[in-house]
């Protein structure tokens, strides 16, 4: 071995492995990480060291060389996939890159090169070049997963207001009905009591961290009762929605406030995109231990290329991480939501039977009490 360049290639898994023992020691986020997880982008980034060596050793200015033509793209990958492990913070990113620095240019001192000063600044220079772009797509990630969050919870805050004001419209006039003034009141309260739900939520998410996603509220209650009320709010925004439950309660462990928000979303999103003052279908049944929800919408076909995308939080190409479709928002907090609760979302989309999403929920896998969900970005 007379390089540093082949010493890289030909101990790549030495230098792996030893940087993932002192990471387990050293950073908190990474001692129960799966391995796999936990090296990532590792050996795409000692392929750039190695480059990086490699120009350093074909110029005079070697540091300066490596720095001008070193790719951060990896790097970035690197710090946006730490940005969806719990527990991890940019400082803790800075460490695993330092950890990494100090195992090659340790184990590069006990060689005996002509060159080994010269690659040891070059190998300092790309480290920290991917200190850089890691952390700053670290803060990226996690800015837009709140800013995102924070979006779909404001959006989400506009169903149950709507319908109170409505409701409360409807009180203050004199011609309503005396019979239907208590379910107005009822409807007012409800949805008033939906949207301060809503604004605790607002809360938790400006307190977001590396991983976290929605915080959940599962407890007891009647999936029926919850499904009716946020369908019989709907039909306050739009007239022309038809909606089917059993007669019996279906009694469950679930978050009430996040299902309200899953019928919200799935209906705004079939007004928006359905056919033009078409029917709305919802139906809720029981099926074995779990309960299964559809939405229907007439209307143009979504494209089978686009369906698994509408459900993505946040672009995985760094150069267009804005360039979402626009309905993928609400129908995030779908995916999201389901997921929690330990449920599955699903879509099927023709010209014949419109749009359908189908989501199965069990009646009883959660206990109750709170948890926030986990993210990928």
């Amino acid at each position: 071995m007379d390089s540093v360049e082949c010493f890289i290639e030909e101990r790549r898994d030495e230098i792996l492995n030893k940087w993932t023992e002192k990471c387990r020691q050293q950073v908190s986020a990474a001692r129960d990480a799966h391995s796999l997880a936990l090296i990532n982008c590792l050996p795409q980034v000692l392929d750039d060291i190695q480059l990086a060596i490699l120009d350093d050793a074909k110029t005079q200015e070697g540091r300066v060389s490596g720095a001008k033509k070193f790719n951060l793209l990896h790097s970035r990958e690197h710090g946006r996939q730490r940005a969806s492990v719990s527990g991890y913070t940019a400082k803790q990113i800075i460490q695993e890159y330092l950890l990494l620095k100090h195992v090659i240019t340790d184990m590069v001192q006990d060689m005996d090169l002509p060159n080994r000063t010269n690659c040891i600044e070059a190998v300092n220079t790309v480290v920290d070049l991917n200190i850089m772009g890691a952390v700053e797509e670290f803060t990226h990630a996690l800015d837009e997963v709140q800013s995102t969050l924070l979006g779909t919870l404001a959006h989400d805050i506009r169903s149950p207001l709507t319908v109170a004001t409505t409701a409360l419209h409807l009180l203050s006039d004199e011609n309503t009905p005396k019979s239907e003034l208590k379910p107005m009141q009822d409807m007012a309260i409800h949805s008033l009591q939906r949207a301060t739900n809503l604004l605790g939520g607002l809360l938790d998410t400006l307190a977001i961290e590396a991983g976290d996603g929605v915080m959940m509220h599962f407890e007891p209650g009647d999936y029926v009762k919850t499904f009716s009320m946020a369908c019989r709010d709907a039909t306050q925004i739009y007239d022309r929605i038809e909606y089917e439950a059993p007669e019996e309660p279906l009694e469950g462990v679930f978050d009430p406030s996040a299902l309200s928000r899953i019928i919200d979303n799935l209906v705004s999103n079939a007004i928006r995109y359905g056919a033009m003052g078409k029917r709305i279908r919802l139906t809720m049944r029981q099926d074995g231990d779990s309960v299964l929800l559809s939405v229907n919408n007439l209307g143009d076909p979504i494209p089978e290329e686009k369906q698994e995308q509408i459900f993505e939080f946040v672009s995985s190409d760094f150069q267009s991480t804005q360039s979402k479709n626009s309905w993928s928002m609400g129908l995030t907090f779908v995916k999201l939501a389901v997921e929690a609760h330990e449920g599955e979302v699903g879509i099927e989309s023709d010209e014949k039977e419109g749009t359908t999403f189908r989501i199965r929920l069990p009646l009883k896998a959660k206990e109750p009490g709170k948890e926030r969900t986990q993210l990928l970005v």
